[in-house]
C-alpha cells in the first residue's frame, strides 16, 4: 500500500495548478472532471459519470484513470462496480481548477510557490531568505 506524500496545506496553489495542467484542454477529461465533482454525493460510479458527461464508457475509464493517477480523484468500488470519489481539497477549489484548465494564459500567470508570478510571492521569497 502506498502512502501519499503531498501536503495540500503547504502548497495549495501548486496543487491547483497541477490539477489544471492535468485536466488541460482535453474535452473529455474536462467533462469527466465536472461529472465527478458535480452535486453533493462524494462517490459516483462509472455508469453515473457516463450519464452525466455523455462520454462513452471506455473514454470515461481512460480519462478518470488519468485523474486518479494524479490524485485528483480516488478510485473505489460501489458493490461490484468501479467508482470515483471526490478529493476534499479539489472539491472546494473546483472552480479555480476549471477556470485555469480552460485558459492557458491564466495558468501561466497563476502564482505558485515554485513559479512566483506577482510581487506578493516575490516579496515572500525575499523575506524568507533573511
Amino acid at each position: 500500500m502506498s502512502i501519499e506524500v503531498t501536503d495540500v496545506r503547504s502548497s495549495p496553489r501548486d496543487q491547483i495548478a497541477h490539477a489544471a495542467e492535468v485536466i488541460g484542454q482535453s474535452e473529455h477529461r474536462r467533462k469527466v472532471f465536472v461529472a465527478i465533482y458535480r452535486g453533493k454525493r462524494k462517490v459516483k460510479t462509472v455508469g453515473e459519470v457516463v450519464k452525466l458527461s455523455s462520454v462513452r464508457r471506455i473514454r470515461v475509464l481512460q480519462e478518470a484513470g488519468v485523474l486518479a493517477n494524479n490524485n485528483i480523484v480516488h478510485k473505489t468500488k460501489v458493490g461490484r462496480e468501479l467508482a470515483y470519489e471526490k478529493d476534499a481539497f479539489y472539491s472546494k477549489n473546483k472552480d479555480k481548477v476549471w477556470r485555469l484548465a480552460g485558459n492557458r494564459e491564466a495558468l501561466k500567470r497563476f502564482p505558485t510557490k515554485f513559479n512566483p508570478r506577482d510581487e506578493f510571492w516575490l516579496r515572500l521569497a525575499f523575506l524568507k531568505r533573511w
